[in-house]
């Protein structure tokens, strides 16, 4: 068996959990690799530092929690509304996540990033996309 062969069924092979631990492997190892070479970096750690940066990330996190925590607590709910109110609010979530990823890597100008990003979610993660 070669290289090729052995990557391709760890990746592809009906048991996703392995292949898609190699997958996020690969995609941050090759995205940290071309944040560092294009010399982003000091981008990214000036964008964190950023106070109105740190306000609105703090401002997401407390949006998604109280998502979480309603969905936590009505996740039993017999009533058929709430629990398609759940599954929107989740899916939102997801979306809105994957999209503010994409953003930030548009903002320090990583173009290939954000399909590998799209493609492990889509394929290993068929519920965020």
């Amino acid at each position: 068996m070669t290289i090729v062969d052995y990557l391709s069924n760890t990746t592809f092979s009906a048991d996703g959990t392995s292949g898609f631990n190699v997958a996020i492997f690969l995609f941050l190892i090759l995205t940290i690799r071309a944040i560092i070479q294009l010399g982003k970096l000091k981008n990214i750690i000036d964008f964190l530092k950023n106070p109105k940066t740190i306000g609105q990330l703090t401002l997401i996190a407390a949006w998604i929690y109280l998502i979480y925590n309603y969905a936590s607590k009505n996740k039993d709910s017999t009533d058929k509304k709430t629990l398609e109110n759940i599954e929107k609010l989740k899916n939102a979530s997801k979306k809105a996540i994957l999209a503010l990823l994409i953003a930030f890597f548009a903002r320090i100008d990583l173009v290939i990033a954000p399909f590998w990003l799209i493609w492990v979610m889509a394929y290993y993660l068929e519920e965020w996309v």
